[in-house]
C-alpha cells in the first residue's frame, strides 16, 4: 500500500496539505509523521523508516503537481488545436483575418499569425498539417 494511502487513512493528508503552505515539503512530512496518534501501529513504521517514507511522500506528491502540469499542458494544446481549426475553416468559407477574429472573439494578431502559417496550406487549408506547422514555428 502507498504510503501516501496511509497517510490519507490516517486523515493526515490534510494537515500535511496545511503544513505544507506553512512550511517546507519535507517539514510538513515530518510533521504529518510525527501527527499519528499514539496508538496506530503504523507509526513506528513511519518514525523507523522516516526518510524512506519522506522520500516516498515528496515523490509522489511531486509526481501529481507533474502530472496536473501535463493536463494542463495538454488542455492548452487542445484549445490551440480547436482554434486553429476554427480559422481554417472560416478560412475555406473565405472570411479575412478581420472576420475571423471578430467571429472567435480573439485577437488579431494571434488570428493573423495562423492565417499566415494557414496559407501554406491553400486551397484545402489542412487542419492537422496547420497546427503542425504552427507547433513547429511556435507561432501560437
Amino acid at each position: 500500500m502507498r504510503v501516501n494511502r496511509w497517510m490519507s487513512t490516517l486523515g493526515l493528508s490534510r494537515k500535511f496539505e496545511n503544513n505544507r503552505k506553512q512550511m517546507s515539503t519535507e517539514d510538513a512530512v515530518d510533521q504529518a509523521i510525527e501527527d499519528i496518534p499514539e496508538g496506530y501501529v503504523i507509526r513506528n513504521f513511519m518514525r523507523e523508516h522516516q526518510a524512506e517514507v519522506k522520500n516516498m511522500c515528496i515523490t509522489e506528491y511531486n509526481e501529481a503537481e507533474t502530472m496536473q502540469m501535463f493536463k494542463e499542458e495538454g488542455r492548452e494544446e487542445g484549445r490551440e488545436a480547436l482554434l486553429i481549426s476554427q480559422v481554417c475553416r472560416k478560412l475555406r468559407k473565405g472570411k479575412n483575418v478581420e472576420q475571423i477574429a471578430d467571429e472567435l472573439e480573439e485577437d488579431e494578431v494571434r488570428i493573423k499569425a495562423i492565417c499566415v502559417t494557414a496559407e501554406a496550406f491553400f486551397p484545402d487549408y489542412d487542419e492537422e498539417k496547420v497546427v503542425s506547422a504552427i507547433r513547429q514555428n511556435a507561432l501560437v
